[in-house]
């Protein structure tokens, strides 16, 4: 077999020219990698907290007209460290809510307005208990998982 002059045998340089692109491949895609890590890192870090929820289990009340109301009540709180210190107050929290709904009509328990009203009511009535316990935690705001009037 012959060569021709024009023809260069190459050999190794191909080889040597693959394992650099191969190589130089890998490092950018690890550079690419770790930079997304870092900034998902950081993204993470500067969230805002989730949200901590105290569930409360039904309260029935019976309206200052005798009708009954049945509302399903979650608390949201400033953040889960609050939920241990929280947790022991449950039973009072349902009085509370019992006791608002008492001192309201049927008429006042309709409406999404009205309904509003209610919870903050009841907001400002287990925070002033809460201080009146000289407990910190605070609650943020409630919302009804279930409220209905019964007929």
């Amino acid at each position: 077999m012959a060569v021709s002059a024009g023809t260069k045998v190459s050999g190794g340089s191909e080889v040597k020219l693959a394992v650099l692109i191969g190589t130089a491949s890998f490092v950018l895609l690890m550079l690419a990698w770790g930079f997304n890590r870092l900034i998902l890192h950081s993204r993470s870090e500067n969230r805002r907290p989730e949200p901590t929820w105290l569930s409360l289990s039904q309260v029935r009340s019976q309206t200052s007209d005798g009708r009954m109301l049945s509302v399903k009540v979650n608390l949201m709180l400033k953040d889960k460290d609050d939920l241990d210190e929280l947790k022991p107050y449950t039973p009072a929290f349902k009085a509370i809510v019992a006791q608002t709904g008492s001192e309201m009509s049927s008429e006042d328990a309709v409406g999404s307005q009205r309904i509003v009203h209610f919870g903050e009511s009841v907001k400002e009535s287990i925070n002033d208990y809460l201080n009146e316990e000289r407990v910190k935690p605070r609650i943020r705001r409630v919302a009804f998982e279930e409220f209905r009037l019964m007929p």
